[in-house]
Parts: structure tokens; sequence; C-alpha cells
């Protein structure tokens, strides 16, 4: 993501399609999704996460793009606003277990960068488990939808653990194929 300055976007917290908008409905007692973060589950949790702020268009806040306004900068009393919203709205969506440690963080960008730090790592671990539990489960005494959605699921984890790094060389088709032949020759 490329980084740019506040003052980059517009600064306009009327407009629903400014980033510094924020709705009638929102308040920082909200819980922006379904999934909390339990230390266990990151790579769903960050998904929806995501998406919901998408949804909200505040991904900017987390992602790194939208820095803090210099304090002289009149834009700065709304970007605060805006930053601790979206700092409410992870710590609500975080397990209360894990609220100690993000609860002096400033910053929604920070809070992300620092349980996608602590919470991402191990991959290699979690592709190895998700690849045995693919291998591992029978459809036994389920439907084959509940069946299916449960392989589904694991297919989808492990699939967003084995995303193909960015390529732009002349060979991206045979590293896609390669990468994509990786994940699955394991079995």
């Amino acid at each position: 993501m490329t980084n740019q300055k506040a003052e980059s976007f517009p600064v306009d917290p009327n407009n629903p399609q400014s980033t510094y908008y924020l709705s009638s409905s929102d308040s920082p007692g909200n819980v922006i999704c379904s999934v909390s973060l339990d230390g266990e589950n990151y790579a769903n949790w960050s998904k929806v996460v995501v998406n919901a702020l998408k949804s909200k268009n505040k991904l900017s806040f987390i992602d790194g793009s939208l820095t803090k306004p210099k304090n002289s900068s009149p834009a700065v009393h709304v970007w605060e606003k805006c930053n601790a919203m979206v700092v409410a709205w992870l710590y609500n969506v975080i397990n209360k277990n894990l609220h100690s440690s993000v609860a002096y963080t400033k910053t929604a960008s920070e809070i992300w960068k620092d349980l996608r730090e602590r919470y991402s790592q191990g991959n290699e671990i979690r592709i190895h488990q998700l690849r045995r539990e693919i291998t591992l489960t029978t459809q036994g005494s389920m439907r084959v939808t509940k069946y299916f959605t449960k392989l589904k699921g694991l297919w989808d984890e492990l699939d967003a653990y084995l995303q193909l790094p960015n390529c732009k060389c002349a060979r991206n088709l045979i590293c896609s194929n390669t990468w994509n032949l990786k994940g699955f020759t394991n079995f």
C-alpha cells in the first residue's frame, strides 16, 4: 500500500463518500462483525474485519495508507475522531482476554500491525494443520452439504495462506501454476 498524507484524502465529514464520514448510526459501541479475535482465528477474523471496514470506507485507517495529519492541520481533529472510532470498533471484535495487549495503542493502524505480527505468525504450522485436517476429514454421518461446507471452509483458509506472491515477471503464468501445485501435492 502506498502511504498518502491525510491531506490528500478529501476532508469532508458530511460527504458519505469521504473516508472521514461517520453516519448517525456509527458509534464506539458498534460490533462491526460477528467474528471475535481469540488468537487462533486471525486469518478468518482479519478478512471479516477488512470487509467490514471497506463497507464503512475506513480501511485506510488500518492499512497505513492514511496517516495522521500534522497537528497544525485543520484535518487533525476529524482524523482523530475517525481513528478513535475505528480503534473502538477493533476493540469490540477482540476477545476480552486480549484487550490489555492493545488497550494503550493510539492508532488503529498500530493495533492492526501489532495483531498481524502476533497472530499471523506460524503460517507453516497452520498450513500443515489444515492439510492434515482436510486429509483426515471424512463424511461419516454428516449430510453431503455439511461435509462440503466443512471442507470448503478448510480449503478456503488454506488457499488464503497459499496466495501467490505478487509476481510481475513474464513467467507469471508458470509461477502461478507452480505455486498452485505446491499447495496440493503434499497430501
